[in-house]
């Protein structure tokens, strides 16, 4: 199967699938290895017969705003720069360059943080792609994981909610034994299916190079 290339409007989801790559396997290099960005699962090793599905699970206008900084950041037309600049700043967000700051200029609440409804988005994103995983929506690869890239932030005390919950949802003859989530504050979370168990990477000081190397990998179209 060919590489798949998402152009313009969908390029942002082309960067997510960059992004997943790289940390994966920056940060898991002994599993994530030689990883193509192709479709049913997103990366793929067909050697290792292993895939991961990538998905977002992140609020509109952020998703806007990240598509309108890759714009800024990449085109070489001062319009267009100009333009999605703008576009930023009327959804809140200032553009600071490549080392970009993604906090809205407002006071949050304890909920905007941490309450259920950040959580139930990330649980029914699991529930709709373990329903496509065991309804043959996928390539029958030996091993499919699935990585969610969020902007919450998950406190020590919901780590075993958190996998007790996609324990729940995760049961069938085919299921995630790997499910990852990035979160706000740059890390990488792990939960385990198998092992029952959270493992929490920090990529904090390697942000920027790593979104830097995500945004160069890309097959960006500026038309």
């Amino acid at each position: 199967m060919a590489n798949k290339r998402k152009k313009n409007a969908h390029s942002v989801y082309n960067y997510y699938e960059c992004y997943a790559k790289v940390l994966l396997e920056e940060i898991y290099p002994n599993i994530y290895y030689n990883l193509e960005i192709k479709d049913k699962p997103d990366l793929q090793n067909t050697q290792s017969s292993l895939g991961v599905e990538v998905t977002t699970c992140i609020e509109q206008n952020l998703l806007e705003a990240q598509q309108n900084w890759l714009i800024a950041l990449r085109s070489s037309d001062k319009n267009k720069t100009e333009k999605a600049i703008e576009r930023m700043n009327q959804l809140g967000y200032t553009f600071t360059g490549g080392l970009q700051c993604w906090s809205l200029n407002k006071n949050y609440t304890y909920e905007d943080l941490f309450g259920d409804p950040e959580f139930d988005r990330i649980y029914k994103m699991t529930n709709e792609k373990f329903m496509k995983l065991n309804n043959t929506g996928y390539q029958l690869l030996d091993k499919i994981d699935l990585f969610i890239h969020s902007e919450i932030y998950i406190p020590q005390n919901k780590y075993n909610d958190i996998l007790t919950h996609l324990k729940e949802i995760n049961v069938d003859k085919r299921y995630f034994q790997y499910i990852f989530i990035t979160t706000s504050d740059n890390q990488l979370f792990l939960f385990d299916m198998i092992e029952n168990r959270c493992i929490v990477k920090s990529y904090d000081e390697q942000q920027f190079a790593y979104s830097k190397q995500a945004a160069q990998m890309m097959n960006f179209e500026h038309s």
